[in-house]
């Protein structure tokens, strides 16, 4: 794990690098992103004219450019985003996917309420987390206990104000929401545009 500046942590996991932050000063844009989220679901986030939105975007910038330094990017090429708002109500969740044509996939928190565990649940049912799985299919299946690479699978509880970064060939599940609020985030995907002739 390295600490590229304050708050910011760029993680190793597997094969594949993470980003995880929790953005300084998210309150007001966040309340701002939430009002959007509820008046305007079905739009492009990163389209809107908004305080909030050109907040959130700066954020994925800074957070697009330490993650391409870490993983050898000398300069950061050209890399356009698209991104969504995604609401979990009581009982929904993502089924595992991961982002086919994108580069680098990611989500940031608007609002992630308090879990309930629910009646006759398994206990590893992990209401509202997200857990991401080891790209490499098989490859720990011979694993045993201390090996670094024996769980297949991580898992976080989002939180306000938080943004993830990840590769875009993870899978990763979001838990069903067992709330009766619902978990908001803004999820988004990076497409890298390198110039021609890169090797």
């Amino acid at each position: 794990m390295s600490q590229e500046s304050p708050g910011l942590e760029i993680i190793k996991l597997w094969p594949s690098i993470f980003l995880e932050t929790d953005l300084p000063g998210y309150e007001a844009p966040t309340q701002s992103l939430m009002a959007l989220a509820e008046s305007r679901p079905g739009e492009g986030v990163f389209a809107i004219d908004d305080p909030g939105v050109e907040w959130l975007k700066q954020q994925l910038a800074h957070g697009v450019g330490a993650y391409l330094h870490r993983t050898g990017y000398g300069q950061v090429p050209k890399w356009g985003a698209r991104a969504r708002f995604a609401v979990q109500n009581f009982g929904e969740y993502r089924t595992l996917a991961n982002q086919p044509g994108a580069d680098l996939a990611g989500m940031y928190v608007l609002q992630w309420p308090s879990q309930q565990s629910s009646t006759g649940a398994r206990d590893d049912g992990l209401p509202g987390y997200v857990s991401f799985y080891d790209p490499r299919i098989g490859m720990n299946m011979g694993a045993i206990k201390r090996d670094p690479y024996h769980g297949y699978h991580q898992s976080l509880l989002p939180r306000a104000g938080l943004l993830l970064l990840w590769p875009a060939y993870v899978n990763y599940f979001l838990h069903p929401n067992r709330s009766r609020q619902p978990a908001v985030r803004v999820a988004f995907d990076v497409q890298l545009r390198e110039p021609p002739g890169r090797p």
